[in-house]
């Protein structure tokens, strides 16, 4: 085996682990709420384009996001973990909210 096949073989074994430690990872709430965090980290729901040099830059982090999701699609229930991660943070931010409201009205009495 010359060292390209050796690294190849060593890429791919990287991979499969990374795909069981991911799974790992989502099956947490913990874990589907760092996914969460991330992907709001890297912009994936904004718009990246700034006209200068910034776009570069945001499609950079975009990019992470990009590669971060279609790891979980190789994972068989990565699309249903996902869709759990996305439902969770939802609520939570909504929990925020109403935190937030609660807190602002007790200031203010």
């Amino acid at each position: 085996m010359n060292e390209q096949e050796l690294k190849t073989r060593i890429k791919q074994k990287q991979t499969v682990q990374f795909l069981q430690d991911l799974r790992t990872v989502l099956q947490t709430r913990a874990g589907r709420n760092v996914y969460c965090w991330l992907m709001d980290a890297c912009r994936m729901s904004e718009l990246s384009f700034t006209g200068n040099s910034h776009t570069f830059f945001n499609e950079g982090m975009r990019k992470v996001g990009l590669d971060l999701q279609s790891q979980i699609f190789l994972i068989p229930e990565g699309l249903d973990l996902k869709h759990q991660a996305e439902e969770e943070y939802q609520r939570r931010g909504n929990q925020f909210l109403l935190e937030i409201q609660e807190e602002l009205r007790e200031e203010g009495d």
